[in-house]
């Protein structure tokens, strides 16, 4: 493979420096637009960070009674939440959630300008720039206080140490990718995909890379503290149940992220990948050249980046940084020849057309960057959070290590958050709770939904004394108001908490009957 070595640019360091305060300074006044954590797991990553201490290297979680995190826990991403621990001693947990985002974030939009730059591709500042107003759900991302913005920073530099063939390095950063985050086996799936495509086209057979990332996933799941746990949630998490879940057609109500994104919503929301891309697709038709491999390969990693994209929005926090190296690698190629500085001495003898190419690219650049935060705004509304005032009344009225009914997943991480007092049926992914019980799970699942009417009382009493509930869970609500055993007792607009009263099991035919949900 052709120039398998990156270079280091005079000054690198120091222009790094300037882009790192930069990108942070941005990331700070966008994340304080708000008090409250952004998202759902943050609240879960801080708060877990902050019981880290105290716990040490639990295999047993109990704040998840029904998940098999209860009896075989493992922490996917021990190194993110180790370097949390620091933040969790700001005395307010989501400012330090917010400060240890920011400074991830800057670090990850660093981390392309580097990877860039080392590769000496050209005008490494403009992709930057371009990556930073890559579309509202891409700022998103990196702004939430989850593990996957050290996801991004490690398959950044993968992906250089995989083009670069630095194996000792790609080693290192192999295991500690397997300690932060579960998707470290995607540096293995990009090897053989690069290896696949060397021997396909080159008739070069690279076994070294594949196998020396091999070897250090397996190393770090070793070193793991919760080994063997890990690598049986790894099973779990990623074969096991989404193996069950076809089988069965459960819907296990997982986020948004991991749904499909429209072609609409993708073209429209990330004109500065889209447009240079399609500007590429032109040039390359126009102006056929044979690109290096370096590029080709950026090329290749790139459109399987995309394709999961258009199947799992998430691998847009991937794919967008991919992208724009590989633009960056194929304008780099375009461009050779071209002098910067001797094109704007010539064209300052002609000053209107230079002054208009400055205010075109500056006013291009900065609508790329209003538009983008004009999409990512409504995600950072104001305080304070939904479910904030139902977990303080839970934490007042209710027993030490009390089971409280919740109606979905993502209520927990905030309901843990302000009480870690009680436990729930669930914390983040629903899939452990369904690998553990399916049947537990589908009754769990109907009855938030209403789908039990006058049963509901009779399975909720049998291991709960209180519920806590969002406003969208209508069914439910209208059975608890009808039933004269069960009662809401506090309701913010945001969250309700419903008593179920086992101490006066009678009701009467009629009521019982009533129970339905409105159709």
């Amino acid at each position: 493979m052709a120039n398998t070595t990156e270079s280091r640019p005079e000054g690198l360091w120091l222009r790094a420096v300037a882009v790192f305060a930069a990108a942070f300074a941005y990331l700070r006044w966008l994340q304080f637009q708000t008090a409250i954590i952004p998202g759902f797991d943050g609240y879960y990553h801080i708060k877990f960070a902050e019981l880290l201490p105290s716990l040490g290297f639990v295999r047993e979680f109990k704040w998840a009674a029904h998940s098999v995190w209860a009896t075989h826990f493992a922490d996917k991403e021990i190194l993110f939440h180790v370097f949390l621990v620091p933040f969790t001693w700001f005395g307010d947990l989501a400012v330090g959630a917010k400060y240890a985002t920011v400074l991830l974030g800057a670090a990850a939009v660093t981390s392309f300008y580097l990877v860039l730059s080392l590769n000496r591709l050209r005008f490494p500042l403009v992709w930057t720039l371009l990556l930073c107003g890559s579309g509202g759900y891409f700022l998103y991302r990196i702004a939430l206080p989850r593990p996957q913005l050290v996801s991004i920073i490690l398959l950044l530099w993968s992906v250089h140490l995989i083009l670069n063939r630095r194996r000792v390095a790609l080693a290192a950063v192999t295991v500690v990718y397997s300690l932060s985050y579960t998707a470290f086996h995607l540096p293995l799936a990009l090897a053989l995909i690069v290896s696949a495509y060397l021997f396909l086209t080159e008739r070069e057979l690279d076994w070294k890379t594949p196998l020396t990332i091999l070897g250090a996933t397996v190393l770090g799941m070793l070193v793991n503290p919760y080994f063997p746990n890990n690598v049986w949630l790894f099973w779990v998490q990623n074969f096991a149940v989404p193996w069950m879940a076809v089988g069965s057609r459960a819907d296990l109500n997982m986020a948004v992220e991991l749904g499909a994104l429209s072609t609409r919503t993708f073209l429209l929301s990330h004109l500065s990948v889209v447009l240079p891309y399609l500007l590429a697709i032109y040039l390359s038709l126009a102006r056929p050249r044979r690109v290096d491999t370096k590029t080709r390969i950026l090329f290749v990693i790139s459109t399987f980046f995309l394709l999961m994209t258009f199947m799992i929005r998430r691998f847009l926090e991937y794919s967008v940084p991919i992208t724009l190296w590989f633009l960056a690698a194929f304008y780099t190629e375009q461009l050779a020849g071209f002098d910067l500085r001797a094109a704007l001495a010539r064209a300052g003898r002609r000053r209107r057309w230079t002054v208009a190419a400055v205010v075109t690219l500056v006013v291009l650049l900065g609508s790329l960057q209003v538009r983008t935060w004009h999409h990512v705004m409504p995600n950072f509304g104001p305080g304070p959070p939904m479910r904030q005032e139902a977990a303080l009344y839970l934490k007042e009225h209710t027993d030490p290590d009390e089971l409280v009914f919740t109606c979905d997943w993502d209520d927990t991480p905030e309901l843990f958050f302000f009480n870690d007092r009680n436990r729930y049926p669930v914390i983040l992914d629903p899939s452990f709770m369904y690998y553990r019980d399916p049947e537990l799970w589908r009754e769990w699942f109907e009855v938030a939904r209403g789908g039990f009417a006058g049963r509901t009382y009779d399975i909720l009493a049998r291991d709960y004394r209180f519920g806590v509930c969002t406003w969208d869970f209508e069914d439910l609500k209208r059975i608890v108001e009808k039933d004269p055993r069960m009662e809401i007792v506090h309701d913010d607009g945001g969250a309700w908490v419903f008593r179920i009263d086992r101490e006066n099991p009678e009701i009467t035919l009629d009521q019982f009957l009533e129970l339905a949900p409105d159709p």
